[in-house]
């Protein structure tokens, strides 16, 4: 045999050796993915199955309602100084709605405090929750805790009316 032609027979051997073991380590690969994947649907199955027997108690079928602003209270008028009625406040987000004139000619003043029942602006002093510096209508965040409360209004010379609202 010519020496040549073994080298090459030599070298077509090891190529044959080299692709016949690329080719068993990619189905190696192969099936160690497949295996991973019946491992990872079986799982998913088994979940859905728990899933199944317990939808009825976790699943909230109803829609979601969107909140909206609802009226808590409301009062209007034109007297220089009132103290309202006591309401109550929820946990829900609060803004105040405000909306005052001056009456005649007079330059308007007008401010309300929303105080906590058993308090009084003379007594217990406090900011106020709205002050336009112009005549109109505004609204404010009204930042305050679940309870009762009552409004203190100061408005000589003015028409005026509050709303307080939360979201629910």
């Amino acid at each position: 045999m010519d020496k040549g032609k073994g080298i090459n027979w030599i070298i077509l051997a090891v190529g044959i050796f080299v692709v016949v073991a690329l080719i068993g380590l990619a189905v190696k690969e192969i099936n160690d993915y497949n295996k991973a994947n019946r491992a990872a649907e079986a799982g998913i199955k088994a979940n859905t199955k728990t899933l199944g027997k317990h939808a009825e108690q976790t699943m909230d079928t109803t829609p979601a309602v969107a909140a909206t602003w609802q009226t808590v209270y409301d009062v209007s008028g034109s007297e220089a100084a009132k103290i309202t009625p006591a309401f109550a406040l929820g946990d829900g987000e609060k803004r105040i709605l405000y909306n005052y004139a001056p009456i005649d000619n007079y330059s308007g003043v007008f401010a309300a405090y929303v105080m906590e029942e058993g308090t009084s602006l003379d007594a217990n002093g406090g900011s106020p929750d709205a002050q336009p510096q112009v005549a109109g209508a505004g609204e404010t965040r009204l930042i305050r805790d679940a309870g009762m409360y009552h409004i203190e209004i100061i408005g000589p010379n003015c028409s005026w009316q509050i709303t307080i609202q939360e979201m629910k």
